[in-house]
């Protein structure tokens, strides 16, 4: 979908919804943050978010980070917070606390600071989703900025609906909304906005890019046309993807479980090159994190894999790779990298271990909280005794300990995984549900490999 930048209507709450339904999966009355620094961008996405959070019985909350690089930024800050309050939305102002302030690469330095002030208050909070305000003119800005840094296809190729950091799904609903359409939102809400000084400061590389594409002969035709570059750069990369998932839908099964088995007699069949971008792939889907293992030890791996070593076992990024007398890898966590255990309240949506969605929720009397956490050695006895037969399903009992399950302190009340659920006075009334969701899909955003 292309923005059209001559449109200069308020983006309606029909729309939005569109696009926030575009995104995927929200539980029932969802709680969601909302990056605010007071500007148009930004004020636009807190009226628009607020009007569909009220729509799905849930409620907005508006984080605002206080850089403290500017003077002017404490009552910038406070500006919002009195525009929140006005709005009856709850506000957190959060400071970066550094003992000196930045001098080169501010830019960069602010932007990191700034996820990870609000990541980590989402976590405290247990807040899954952190929607932020870039655009289509962010969108064709980064092109540009990555074109002259050079960025191969996937930096040219934009910015994704959703990311995850530290387990909190970064959210931009608004990536094909261009930014006319959000300041006249803003006007149509009757509305001021902050106007950031720095957005003209060209001595930053991203304000110099902007500055230059406005200055531009038939600036909204540029646009128009770089936005269809974008979406032919990610048409592009999707084919590249799917044609590594299509060799990976030949060798992989992965399970809701959190663990994949590879045929490895098909596996090696597969181009060096190919095949490690499968391994690498695989590990970022199953080890819950952002960025990949060191491409040295994705190759020894490769290597290793293809001297066909039938007791092959090896560590890499929290996984186990174990080659069975059958042929097969198994690719599975390990407990000792699994996430602490979590309380989770009922009805709460929580992101753990960076892998699964999880919640639980009960009508009737219920405790305040019940733990998750990975089956265990102690998990799997108490399954023996109670349900010995829900242990010769198809998961391999040496991953079986590293499942997510709900705990009441010491009970264990379900392992959905492998279909138990304690049935006594305690748990009756306790539904649960645990979705595989990694911070990667395999194969990236296009393409998401599944068996059960």
């Amino acid at each position: 979908m292309i923005a059209n930048n001559n449109n200069t209507t308020p983006v309606s709450s029909s729309e939005f919804d569109d696009l926030m339904a575009s995104i995927g999966y929200f539980e029932p009355n969802p709680t969601i943050a909302i990056a605010v620094s007071g500007g148009a961008d930004s004020m636009a996405l807190l009226f628009l978010a607020d009007n569909w959070a009220k729509a799905h019985n849930g409620e907005v909350i508006a984080l605002t980070v206080n850089h403290n690089i500017r003077n002017e930024a404490e009552s910038e800050a406070q500006q919002v917070y009195q525009w929140c309050k006005d709005l009856r939305i709850k506000q957190y102002i959060l400071p970066w606390e550094h003992i000196n302030k930045p001098i080169t690469a501010i830019q960069k330095n602010a932007r990191e600071a700034r996820y990870q002030i609000l990541t980590d208050h989402c976590k405290k909070h247990n807040i899954l989703h952190l929607l932020t305000a870039h655009h289509n003119d962010d969108q064709i800005e980064t092109m540009f900025f990555r074109l002259a840094r050079g960025s191969g296809l996937s930096g040219l190729s934009a910015m994704p609906l959703q990311t995850i950091i530290s387990g909190v799904r970064i959210l931009r609903p608004l990536l094909t909304t261009s930014k006319t359409r959000l300041i006249a939102t803003l006007q149509s809400y009757k509305q001021d906005w902050i106007e950031d000084p720095s957005n003209q400061n060209i001595d930053y590389g991203r304000v110099m890019i902007r500055k230059k594409l406005s200055e531009t002969d038939n600036n909204e035709n540029l646009k128009i046309r770089a936005s269809y570059a974008i979406n032919r750069l990610s048409c592009f990369r999707n084919i590249l993807e799917n044609k590594i998932a299509s060799e990976m839908t030949n060798v992989i099964n992965i399970y809701q479980a959190g663990y994949a088995i590879i045929d490895l007699s098909k596996f090696y069949d597969i181009k060096k090159t190919i095949g490690e971008q499968i391994l690498s792939a695989l590990i970022q889907t199953l080890n819950g994190e952002y960025y990949p293992p060191r491409n040295e030890k994705i190759s020894n791996l490769y290597k290793d894999l293809n001297i066909k070593k039938s007791k092959l076992k090896r560590s890499i990024g929290g996984l186990l790779f174990e080659v069975t007398p059958e042929q097969k890898l198994l690719v599975y966590r390990e407990e000792k990298a699994i996430e602490n255990p979590v309380h989770i309240k009922n009805g709460e949506l929580i992101s753990w271990d960076n892998r699964f969605l999880a919640t639980w929720f009960s009508d009737g009397i219920c405790p305040d909280f019940l733990i998750i956490r990975s089956l265990g050695s102690d998990g799997f006895s108490q399954i023996s005794k109670n349900s010995l037969r829900l242990l010769k399903n198809s998961i391999p009992k040496r991953i079986i300990r590293t499942i997510p399950s709900l705990w009441l302190l010491e009970e264990l009340i379900s392992a959905p995984h492998i279909g138990y659920m304690k049935k006594n006075n305690s748990a009756p009334f306790i539904n649960c549900d645990i979705k595989f969701y990694p911070t990667k899909p395999l194969a990236g955003s296009s393409f998401f490999v599944m068996n059960k």
